[in-house]
């Protein structure tokens, strides 16, 4: 008889004594029991033996966790006592909700790591990526170093979440269990790391890199003045614009950018001191809100702008590129409809808090297709957004979806007519290389090619059929103020820009 039978018998009897004491269905539904189990495993051990080794594992992984959570206590305590054998201060790690209140995000994508610094790589390492067609080749001097770290160690690649626009949505990171070394400059703020697109282009900021920051930074407890959050992108800044077409110029918008109480200097990693570590790091954003209305609500006021729906204006974007060649004819139909509040305005020729009081005062907002309409979302709620496209000739409607969550009513007006502007596509897409008759009537017979900036039609200008203008404006539930207010960047010069623009096509 094996051992386990043995003692299987020796349990049976031992119970069979106990429960002789008592009587009834309850010992004998017991005996029964026990003697099925006993008999089960003496035919079965092979299932008897996999229970064992399940067990005995789930033991070891136990007392493993037990003996690395008991030594990190250890060094923790270790690394909280003020000063070391020599006198020196030892450097401790920041934990959740201390006195800077920083909450960590570890969600979607979303991960919060504590003494994150930026320490020089021994060997430089070379990037390559594709920005519409073109190489842009950079080189990464530095590094992401993650000290006291519990359970990782070494370079880990950790994906995070991001703009779908880009490709560069991961992080290559250090984790290291050393304490911070004491040459380190240690800053008790939250450093927030970012995957930019294209922040030059207002569209582009918004959707990919604020909004998204704003639902991060918000969540970690960090949207509050003072805070002094320091952004660090993944992408070079300082490339030349003829080799990115001045897309990730990181200046433009900044005054947006401040409204998440930033600090001035918001660079690539590699251009940060070199040895500066952050009490926290965020790494990926993620647009993750109830309302996203509260979000320009929270950008208005920050640069001190007040909504006034009553005094709504009907505001006609004119582009540089991508013009309305009828605008004139466009503010006669406006104001035959006693909307007394119009005016024609330039967004490329005015600065970022300009622009936003533009939108905050306009009811009705009227442009072609471009990442200007993004602005649509700072109007009033129920306000109205008249997008012109041209789908027929590959330029289509876009804002609906990205305007309508900041409770914007949005129409299409399909244009009437559009003329490949040839001056501009030059300039934009060739650099100034003149496109030649041949090429242009292929191009003109052809569908464009895959990059959206290669596309010809997205360099038209539009003739626009006021009647299907009005048509639109007469479902707009719009209160008209009393007073006669129109405002015009300049009559005489708007007719000069018409003399200009039919010189031009003619």
């Amino acid at each position: 008889m094996h051992a386990f039978e043995q003692a299987c018998v020796v349990h049976y009897l031992t119970m069979n004594l106990s429960l002789n004491r008592n009587s009834g269905t309850e010992t004998r539904c017991c005996r029964l029991a026990f003697v099925w189990l006993v008999g089960y495993f003496n035919s079965h051990k092979t299932c008897l033996n996999c229970l064992i080794l399940t067990l005995t594992v789930a033991a070891l992984a136990m007392i493993r966790l037990l003996f690395i959570v008991s030594s990190d206590f250890q060094r923790i305590s270790m690394l909280y006592r003020n000063t070391s054998a020599t006198g020196s201060v030892k450097r401790s790690p920041v934990w959740p909700y201390n006195n800077y209140g920083f909450h960590p995000v570890n969600e979607k994508g979303v991960y919060s790591f504590w003494n994150v610094c930026i320490e020089a790589r021994s060997e430089f390492i070379q990037r390559e990526t594709d920005f519409l067609g073109q190489k842009i080749h950079f080189q990464e001097t530095k590094q992401i170093v993650i000290y006291n770290s519990f359970y990782r160690d070494g370079v880990q690649k950790v994906y995070v979440a991001g703009s779908h626009n880009s490709p560069w949505n991961q992080w290559d990171i250090r984790f290291s269990r050393n304490s911070i070394p004491s040459t380190h400059a240690f800053h008790n703020t939250t450093a927030f790391f970012v995957v930019q697109t294209c922040p030059v282009n207002f569209h582009h900021f918004w959707i990919d890199e604020f909004v998204p920051l704003f639902c991060v930074i918000k969540k970690a407890n960090r949207l509050q003045p003072g805070s002094r959050n320091q952004i660090i992108y993944r992408l070079p800044t300082n490339l030349t614009k003829d080799s990115i077409c001045g897309c990730y110029n990181k200046t433009t918008f900044e005054e947006v950018l401040f409204s998440l109480y930033t600090t001035t200097f918001h660079d690539v990693f590699y251009h940060m001191n070199t040895n500066t570590c952050y009490s926290s790091g965020v790494f990926g954003i993620s647009a993750v809100i109830d309302n996203p209305r509260k979000i320009v609500e929270h950008t208005l006021k920050y640069m001190n702008i007040s909504v006034h729906q009553e005094e709504g204006y009907v505001t006609i974007i004119q582009r540089n590129f991508r013009r309305i060649i009828n605008i004139y004819e466009l503010m006669q139909a406006i104001n035959s409809m006693d909307f007394r509040n119009m005016r024609v305005v330039n967004l490329e020729t005015m600065g970022v808090v300009e622009q936003a009081k533009i939108a905050a005062s306009s009811r009705v907002m009227i442009g072609v297709q471009g990442a200007g309409l993004q602005w649509a979302a700072f109007m009033p709620p129920g306000s109205n957004l008249i997008e012109i496209a041209w789908p027929y000739k590959h330029w289509g409607f876009y804002f609906s979806s990205y305007v309508t969550q900041y409770q914007i009513v949005h129409h299409q007006l399909y244009a009437q007519h559009v003329r490949v502007n040839w001056s501009s596509y030059e300039h934009m897409v060739r650099h100034g290389n003149p496109v030649s008759m041949e090429e242009r009537i292929e191009l003109l017979q052809s569908r464009p090619k895959t990059s959206s900036l290669d596309n010809i039609w997205k360099w038209g200008d539009a003739i626009v059929n006021k009647d299907d203008l009005i048509s639109i404006l007469s479902t707009v539930d719009f209160t008209i103020p009393q007073t006669q207010d129109i405002v015009i960047e300049s009559e005489v010069s708007v007719k000069n820009q018409l003399k200009f623009w039919n010189s031009s096509f003619s």
